[in-house]
């Protein structure tokens, strides 16, 4: 990845709720090959939502003006369980 710069943005329901450049969350790097994500919603604890969207937009930006981004689409839905 060194010829790339990494920008990652987060969303919920289609709604950004965070991205590499943000306060509030964004793209940590671990070390040379590892990196986590970072991203924040308010969401009350006792409503909490029947599902969760999530979709991770990953773009590896090249240095060289010469080569086209890379884009990776992650989508993750997380159902809550009512079962209790």
């Amino acid at each position: 990845m060194n010829e790339y710069n990494v920008s990652c943005k987060l969303y919920n329901d289609g709604n950004l709720i965070s991205s590499s450049g943000s306060t509030d969350g964004g793209l940590i790097e671990l070390d040379e090959q590892h990196y986590y994500f970072v991203g924040f919603e308010n969401i009350d604890q006792v409503n909490l939502p029947d599902s969760i969207n999530l979709t991770v937009e990953i773009i590896g930006i090249p240095n060289d003006s010469g080569q086209k981004p890379l884009t990776a689409l992650l989508i993750v839905a997380i159902l809550s369980d009512k079962r209790k």
